[in-house]
């Protein structure tokens, strides 16, 4: 019955689109670069088939620059009404920036509105937005006993609603957990995570507060020197804050500061201070879409140790450098992302690891995700490793797991996201803070 709306309404499209206007001017087709991502059960792939049978002439290229005109359609939702937003940039308007499009258009459509019905309401009304954007620029003619008719490229009319705005920040808020085993040792981690971001097409501005519970299950010998399970809990935080400038669409550079404690890695207050540059291939990943990036950061930190280091220091300040590399796939309804990440101390060749990780994203419901990670790690020495020093139980785990030659560690997140859901999944730009 859904399949015979949805050709019914195409049909019906195609006739109303055909009478009023057609696809082109004679020997030269419009060509529509087409960019959906929905959030809502609808899918882009029958929209895109609507829009292409009902203007029968229209084409669709992959390429931004033979395009006549580039359309991107997304969609929001508060739980009540659906919001689908479509946006025209017109040829020789190189922008993604949706406050920059030619035309711009909002469809609401009740949640209670049949599947069937909201899919003919919100085809209709992508026809009408591209028919509006090119307007007859000729006596109409017949073809299959239908009237046809050119397109020309109209002066912006006052009547389309061009006053809609477009969000440019982000809140996402996750609570999750991990669980690490290394050698004779476990570890439970709780953390809650929130980070608050605003960027357009040059700037990105990004906050991140992180609070750490863990608890260490271990063993330490008692007077007998027999090994006797111990337990201890420890807290940690840690805020970061970061500024990016895009320098060209594949190149950006960003300040990063990062303070807090983290008793897991031996560090009782550190801060440091880096700057990097970052090409990505696909800034603004779209639906079935890959992206690429290679990131590096060089960094001063200072440390405080909660036990003397293997150098026999409480304290140290040092540079370091780290080069990731990152491969990530955007589809309606899960996110997946492969990385490999290299760091050490810049003149310590020695203190270096090596990091291998997988995360994949479930978006539940719009605002709604479900994150899980997992990481292996191979290091050669940690220069936070409070090595051979007498040991507290929690400070012998941690030699047994975070400094250990090899250790991996996994997690599972649950997202809740504010403001524009859409910029928080596609916008990859400098994407771990």
């Amino acid at each position: 019955m859904r399949d015979f709306f949805r050709v019914t309404s195409i049909a019906v499209l195609s006739l109303f689109a055909a009478i009023s206007t057609g696809a082109s001017r004679a020997g030269d087709p419009v060509a529509m670069k087409w960019d959906c991502y929905l959030t809502s059960g609808m899918s882009c792939e029958d929209l895109r088939k609507g829009i292409l049978s009902g203007l029968r002439e229209l084409k669709e290229t992959d390429s931004r620059e033979s395009a006549t005109f580039f359309l991107k359609f997304r969609s929001q939702s508060d739980g009540q009404t659906a919001h689908y937003q479509a946006f025209v940039f017109k040829k020789g308007n190189a922008s993604d920036d949706n406050e920059k499009a030619d035309f711009k258009y909002i469809i609401d459509i009740p949640s209670q509105m049949a599947s069937e019905q909201s899919f003919l309401k919100v085809l209709a009304q992508v026809q009408y937005l591209v028919l509006f954007a090119f307007e007859p620029s000729g006596p109409a003619t017949s073809q299959d006993g239908l009237m046809m008719m050119s397109f020309q490229t109209p002066d912006p009319d006052p009547r389309l609603r061009q006053n809609q705005t477009d969000t440019n920040w982000y809140n996402s808020t996750s609570l999750g957990g991990s669980f690490n085993k290394a050698e004779e040792n476990g570890n439970l981690n709780l953390n809650g995570f929130n980070n608050l971001s605003w960027s357009n097409e040059d700037w990105k501005f990004t906050g991140t507060g992180i609070v750490d519970y863990q608890k260490f299950d271990f063993t330490e010998s008692d007077a007998e020197g027999n090994l006797v399970p111990k337990s201890e809990e420890v807290f940690s935080y840690m805020g970061t804050t970061l500024i990016a400038r895009t320098l060209s669409e594949h190149w950006s550079v960003a300040l990063i500061a990062t303070a807090g404690r983290s008793l897991s890695d031996n560090i009782k207050f550190g801060a440091q201070a880096d700057v990097g540059v970052e090409w990505i291939l696909v800034p603004v990943l779209k639906t079935n879409e890959n992206s690429a990036l290679v990131r590096y950061t060089i960094g001063l930190n200072h440390s405080n140790f909660n036990s003397p280091s293997l150098r026999d220091r409480t304290h140290e300040t040092y540079l370091t450098h780290e080069l990731k590399g990152e491969f990530s796939r955007h589809f309606d309804r899960v996110d997946l992302s492969l990385s490999l990440t290299g760091s050490s101390v810049l003149d310590k060749i020695a203190y270096s690891k090596l990091t291998a990780g997988v995360s994949t994203t479930f978006r539940v419901t719009n605002d709604f995700q479900i994150i899980a990670s997992f990481n292996l790690t191979l290091q050669n020495r940690n220069i936070n490793d409070p090595g051979a020093h007498d040991l507290t139980g929690v400070q012998q785990y941690l030699q047994g797991n975070r400094f250990a030659k090899i250790s991996t560690s996994s997690a599972l997140m649950f997202s809740y996201n504010f403001g524009n859901k859409l910029w928080h999944t596609q916008n990859r730009r400098w994407k771990r803070f």
